[in-house]
């Protein structure tokens, strides 16, 4: 798939959502980017979210956080992942998906 393939599934999947359009603009207009921290909270906090944040948009939002400022963010993430792995009525999709987002956090 050619890069402006990707852009464009990339955009057709954020639906208008502002939150999944800023993480489209992050990755394919970046010169059009600006940081926003409510729309990164809201992202970090549903991050485990498949049904919020779907998985093409999920595998950028884990570039995303490979270059996340804030330890505190990075801590409330981890936290949130830890907790998924280690309840057990978590699914398996989510704990795969925690344990992405910890990796890339590393």
């Amino acid at each position: 798939m050619s890069e402006e393939s990707k852009k464009i599934a990339a955009f057709k999947k954020a639906d208008g959502k502002k939150e999944l359009l800023y993480l489209c603009t992050w990755k394919f207009d970046n010169s059009n980017w600006k940081f926003q921290k409510n729309v990164q909270s809201f992202l970090l906090k549903n991050i485990l979210d498949e049904e919020v944040i779907p998985k093409r948009l999920f595998k950028i939002l884990i570039k995303y956080l490979k270059g996340l400022q804030g330890k505190s963010a990075k801590d409330r993430v981890k936290d949130l992942c830890n907790r998924a792995i280690d309840n057990s009525e978590t699914s398996e999709a989510i704990r795969k998906r925690a344990t992405k987002t910890l990796k890339a956090l590393d």
